[in-house]
């Protein structure tokens, strides 16, 4: 590759960089948007987090048959229901923000699908109550 190759494809790189700039969309590797799943009643059934749009994450959440909430979603629309998708935190902070909100609708009473506490979750089902308790348990380690 002679040089005028990699300066054409370096400032490529740089004009492509500062358009995303630009229009916003140069987020940190941390950066995301949380979103609520509502019922026909407003109750939340689901609260999750994207890099991608929220469309994009809904034509995930269809096309991955195997998950409750892609079964939920198939099932309001058999029985002729809508559903809404809602913005809860669109500059959101990857795995926290996400953990948060679902312990707060929790909290709250609301019907989750979600199986884990959010993120990347290794306590699966598990409420933050119940990992106060496991620590607490085990308070005599060193």
């Amino acid at each position: 590759m002679d040089g005028w190759t990699q300066r054409s494809k370096r400032a490529a790189r740089r004009r492509k960089k500062a358009r995303r700039r630009q229009n916003g969309t140069a987020k940190g590797k941390t950066w995301c948007r949380v979103y609520a799943i509502r019922d026909h009643v407003g109750r939340t059934v689901y609260i999750g987090q994207t890099r991608l749009t929220v469309e994009g994450r809904m034509r995930w959440h269809r096309k991955n048959k195997d998950t409750r909430i892609c079964q939920w979603m198939r099932a309001e629309k058999a029985a002729n229901r809508e559903f809404s998708v809602v913005v809860l935190d669109d500059n959101a902070t990857w795995d926290v923000s996400e953990i948060i909100l679902i312990e707060r609708a929790r909290a709250a009473g609301e019907p989750l699908l979600n199986q884990t506490r959010g993120g990347k979750d290794p306590y699966r089902h598990k409420t933050l109550q119940t990992l106060d308790l496991i620590w607490d348990d085990n308070a005599d380690w060193p």
